[in-house]
């Protein structure tokens, strides 16, 4: 990795900087964008570090969580990073939602089209200012998928970004008519993912 910033969601200013020698504030020799570089490789999936929260001065750091994933085919990865507190906040409505799985089928093919959704939403994420075009018919057909409508294909010849969106896209929709097949088996390897989570949040 450069620790180049192409996008960044919170501060714009950020963009087209340099943090690759950003160092956790609280122990000075965690370099966090490398550690966020590896975890994205190693799909290690989280990284544990402090940071200033925003609004509440640069003097106190608060524990804070992140990930990163790869972008297939791009020397380029997406991470993101939420404040334990925030997330402990949310941990009871995350435990109802968990419930919920074992419901009905429709909730239990939700959870799948959710984690299309995630995957799908962090590929967009560094597109979608360059293609805004391509990825409207992306999120059209995301809406058919959504409403149980798996006849659905984006078509793209190109072999830049887009076109490779499209083909990763297809190939998704086709594992999720394959996974309404196996909903039992699916929602439990799930389910075990997000107890591995909640695990990690109270070690």
């Amino acid at each position: 990795g450069t620790g180049k910033v192409l996008i960044h969601g919170a501060d714009q200013k950020l963009e087209g900087q340099n943090l690759w020698d950003l160092v956790n504030p609280a122990d000075k020799s965690q370099y966090i964008i490398r550690e966020l570089d590896r975890v994205a490789k190693d799909g290690s999936v989280f990284l544990r570090y402090s940071f200033p929260k925003p609004g509440k001065g640069t003097e106190k750091f608060y524990p804070k969580l992140g990930t990163a994933m790869l972008v297939p085919g791009r020397a380029m990865w997406v991470g993101t990073g939420a404040y334990i507190d925030d997330i402990s906040e949310s941990q009871q409505t995350l435990a109802r939602k968990m419930a919920d799985i074992t419901g009905s089928t429709r909730t239990k093919i939700g959870v799948t089209f959710l984690i299309l959704g995630m995957i799908a939403i962090a590929i967009v994420v560094v597109l979608a200012r360059h293609f805004t075009n391509p990825i409207r018919g992306l999120i059209q057909s995301s809406e058919k998928i959504r409403d149980g409508d798996y006849n659905v294909e984006i078509h793209a010849q190109s072999k830049d970004e887009i076109g490779q969106l499209a083909r990763t896209f297809n190939a998704m929709v086709a594992q999720i008519k394959h996974y309404t097949n196996n909903l039992g088996q699916m929602v439990e390897e799930r389910t075990s993912e997000l107890n591995r989570a909640l695990a990690i949040l109270h070690e």
